[in-house]
């Protein structure tokens, strides 16, 4: 789901997934090229052993994409970034662009000033403490 969004964790899932295969295939052809030339049947074993080995190695690299796509939407959690905007996150084209780190800043601040303006009206801190920190917002 996520990696979709994603373009590098997409292409390391494609270019894994090419890969796998292609082992799994020459492990397949080399087992079964090796028992018909050597007309040993045990050979086969390799051809059996790539296919479980190429599939072990594939669910290990799919279960590390999963950690990594887990640890970037923790990270969006935490500093705020919606999923679908992974540009930002990822260091795309429009990164470091002034407008999108003023729109997070103000975004940010917005929230800021309607979690104070809740405290006040809850009575949880006085008018002088929000004024206090609405003037620390605009530092």
């Amino acid at each position: 789901m996520f990696e979709k969004n994603d373009k590098s964790l997409l292409w390391m899932r494609v270019i894994t997934n090419v890969l796998i295969f292609i082992i799994a295939a020459a492990s397949v052809l080399s087992g079964i090229i090796l028992s018909i030339t050597l007309k040993n049947a045990m050979f086969l074993f390799i051809a059996v052993g790539g296919i479980f080995l190429s599939f072990f190695a594939w669910v290990v690299v799919r279960l590390f994409l999963s950690y990594l796509c887990d640890i970037k939407l923790i990270r969006n959690k935490l500093y705020g970034i919606e999923n679908s905007n992974l540009k930002v996150f990822l260091g795309g084209e429009n990164s470091h662009s002034p407008v999108l780190l003023a729109n997070t800043v103000r975004t940010r601040q917005e929230k800021e000033r309607e979690r104070l303006k809740s405290l006040l009206d809850a009575g949880v801190i006085t008018e002088k403490e929000y004024q206090q920190e609405i003037d620390n917002l605009q530092k």
